[in-house]
């Protein structure tokens, strides 16, 4: 998922596109993975997200 992410990044600035949506995936897989997520599939980025906003990621 990263390595899609950052190639779909890569692409949009190569192109001079802005995807702040994107860019904003991006940076919140990579905390994700910082913080346990390495060993999880995708489904545990809904928990990360929703512990987040409880303030605690």
């Amino acid at each position: 998922m990263t390595k899609d992410l950052g190639l779909s990044q890569q692409a949009a600035d190569e192109s001079g596109q802005a995807t702040p949506l994107g860019a904003h995936a991006l940076d919140l897989y990579r905390h994700f993975l910082e913080n346990g997520g390495a060993g999880k599939d995708f489904s545990g980025m809904i928990e990360y997200l929703r512990t987040a906003v409880r303030g605690g990621a």
